[in-house]
């Protein structure tokens, strides 16, 4: 339901006149496999081979003036595929793992 929200969100601001919403435009990056540990990972191995301080370097999307985390999951798996995540970002319904944009009453393979 989150991710419906956000998305009935996003389309409001895209297509309201209000002050509060000052976007015109809004591009989505999805990292997969982007989880907190991963991107401190990255930031550290990036500063390290740059010869940069690891503590206070960033990496270039944590500079964005608009960053979000999503906890993700399908209907049928604790540790999601891209495939059932992806469809509930766009669809904003969850769906099952290794399914594209289906509800989740279609099992893999019945599509």
């Amino acid at each position: 339901m989150s991710v419906k929200l956000t998305l009935i969100g996003i389309s409001f601001c895209l297509l309201s006149t209000s002050p509060i919403c000052h976007a015109q435009k809004a591009i989505i990056f999805v990292g997969d496999g982007m989880g907190p540990t991963t991107i401190a990972a990255t930031r550290i191995f990036e500063a390290q081979k740059n010869d940069l301080d690891w503590r206070s370097h960033m990496l270039s999307f944590e500079e964005f003036s608009n960053v979000a985390l999503v906890r993700t999951h399908t209907v049928d798996a604790q540790i999601p595929d891209s495939a059932g995540t992806m469809s509930a970002i766009m669809t904003g319904h969850k769906t099952r793992s290794g399914v594209i944009s289906v509800k989740p009453k279609y099992a893999k393979g019945d599509c």
